[in-house]
């Protein structure tokens, strides 16, 4: 999942809060504004539990607009 910096605490609290394990963090570019963050997570368990917490936290992606 790519996100931007001043929504990434918020997504990873999102996804923690749903069982979902954050396991990277980090960006590729030096200069891009907005910063972009690459996110890995990980997840076990029922898919329809994982699939919840996973579109909680998509849905925080959006907020800025």
């Amino acid at each position: 999942m790519a996100v931007i910096l001043m929504r990434k605490r918020l997504i990873i609290k999102t996804l923690i809060e749903n069982g979902i394990e954050v396991v990277a963090l980090h960006n590729h570019m030096i200069h891009e504004q907005p910063r972009i963050f690459f996110l890995h997570y990980w997840g076990v368990g029922p898919a329809e539990k994982l699939a919840k917490g996973l579109k909680a936290a998509l849905n925080e992606t959006g907020k800025d607009k």
